[in-house]
Formats: C-alpha cells, structure tokens, sequence
C-alpha cells in the first residue's frame, strides 16, 4: 500500500471518530390524551457531550407535574379513573420524577458508544380532579 493510501484511510478513520454523535428527536403520535401538547426539547437537536432539557407544559392551578423517562415504547392505553380521558402512555416509566414546574436537563455523556441507543421523555399534569393528564411522548435517539 502507497503513502497516499495509507493517509486517505488514516484521514478517513479519523474523520469518523471526531464524527459528532447527534440526537434525533422525534415525536410519538398517537401518545398522551386527546389534544395532548408535547415536552419541548432545548436545544432541539441533542448531541453527545451536551445536555438536552425537556421542558413539560405549566400545570393549571399550581398542580403537580410530572416527568417520565423510559427506555421502551409501550403504546398502553391507560383509562379513567387514573388518567382524566383515555390516554396513551408512551413508554414504560423507569424514571419517573414529580415537580410544580417541569425542566429536567439530561446530560448525554460523551461517548460514542451510546450511537444507536434511545430513550423516551413523556410528561404530564395531574388535574385538579386528581386524574392524570398525559402529554404526547418524544423519541431520542443518539445517532
């Protein structure tokens, strides 16, 4: 193999690892109850190395937000008397956080091992009836 070769393929190889990993979101439809808003991401487009915060909708009447983190899909309708309609919850709720105010800042490690892996974010309010309202879900997936 000539110098230039050998070059083009070292170039090439280290292109590829300075490549920056960047974080699809996307959203879930058909998640959360009827009419459902969906959490905002900042900054829109996540990447290794940084942290994406989700911001969830300000409940009505001071009442309690809430924040899921899960690493499946679920799609499971959930009924009254526990949601205020019908809903869809999104995602199996492994992380699950309660708060006035949702914001939660997720730090994606700088790892380029984490390509291909995603997790998804779902919030929600619990109304003043004391049922949950369930906001649509987001898909992230670091690329």
């Amino acid at each position: 193999m000539n110098l230039l070769t050998r070059s083009l393929i070292s170039l090439t190889a280290l292109a590829s690892l300075a490549t920056v990993g960047n974080a699809q979101i996307t959203r879930i439809a058909g998640t959360g109850c009827s009419g459902a808003s969906y959490p905002t991401p900042t900054p829109a487009t996540a990447m290794i190395g940084t942290t994406v915060t989700f911001q969830g909708r300000l409940c009505a009447g001071r009442m309690p937000g809430f924040f899921i983190l899960g690493l499946t899909p679920v799609m499971a309708t959930i009924n009254p008397p526990l949601t205020c309609s019908s809903c869809v919850l999104g995602t199996t709720p492994d992380i699950y956080l309660q708060s006035a105010f949702v914001s939660v800042p997720i730090p994606i490690p700088n790892s380029r091992s984490l390509i291909g892996f995603c997790f998804y974010v779902q919030t929600g309010c619990v109304n003043v009836r004391q049922c949950l309202e369930l906001d649509g879900a987001l898909k992230v997936c670091i690329q």
